[in-house]
């Protein structure tokens, strides 16, 4: 009886620490500074992540140094989009995140009303610069 429960408590054990190790690496990170068209950066911008995967939008406020920063992010497919009164709305779309990758976002904002949006759609590939290791990920396809 006492091993019967021991073992079924080793096995709950295994089982509960292997599904937070699975969790971990479901998600990824959307990181990035907001600058403006001279290149000085820009403290409280309003950044928001949209997308199928997320049941409500991610929203950030830039610190001092223009940076900005959602470490978990579901793996899926992304708009980020950056606004400031008195600039033009900046979108970046189709931002794949991946299982472990660090997408790095940028933006340059333009002098403009709120009303007017600049959507990057032609934009060099994210590329994970934190991380130097090689990978895979695979879909249920």
């Amino acid at each position: 009886m006492k091993y019967t429960l021991r073992a079924m408590l080793l096995v709950a054990g295994i089982l509960a620490m292997t599904a937070g190790s699975a969790n971990a690496q479901a998600i990824g990170q959307i990181f990035g500074k907001a600058t403006d068209s001279s290149g000085g950066v820009l403290p409280g911008v309003t950044v928001t992540v949209t997308g199928a995967t997320l049941q409500q939008p991610l929203t950030q406020v830039t610190q001092a140094s223009g940076a900005y920063q959602f470490p978990v992010v579901p793996i899926g497919r992304y708009t980020v989009t950056f606004e400031l009164s008195g600039f033009r709305r900046v979108a970046r779309q189709d931002i794949q995140i991946t299982s472990g990758f660090n997408a790095e976002v940028n933006a340059t904002l333009e002098v403009g009303q709120m009303t007017e949006e600049v959507t990057v759609s032609a934009a060099a590939p994210v590329v994970d610069t934190k991380k130097t290791t090689t990978g895979a990920t695979f879909t249920a396809e």
